[in-house]
C-alpha cells in the first residue's frame, strides 16, 4: 500500500458474508447452532474435495499426454 493513499474506512457498510446472513438474520425456519455448524462443515469439506478431485483428474489426463505435459511445464 502506498504511503500517500487514504486509510481504509472500517465504519462503512460492507456486504454480509454467507455465514453472517445465517447467523444475524434467522428466518422462521432458521437453523439451530448445531445445524449451522453442520452446514459450514459440509461447505468446507465439499470445497476441498472438489478441488482435490479436479487436481487429480488434471494430473491423470496430463500423464496420458506427455507432449502436453511438457508444454505445460515449459509454460
Amino acid at each position: 500500500m502506498a504511503a500517500d493513499s487514504d486509510p481504509i474506512d472500517l465504519s462503512q457498510e460492507y456486504p454480509k458474508t454467507f455465514i453472517e446472513l445465517f447467523v444475524d438474520e434467522p428466518s422462521e425456519n432458521g437453523l439451530t447452532n448445531e445445524e449451522l455448524r453442520e452446514e459450514v462443515l459440509v461447505l468446507a469439506i465439499a470445497g476441498t474435495d472438489t478441488s482435490s478431485v479436479g487436481t487429480a483428474f488434471v494430473c491423470t489426463v496430463l500423464s496420458r499426454y506427455p507432449d502436453v505435459q511438457e508444454k505445460l511445464c515449459d509454460e
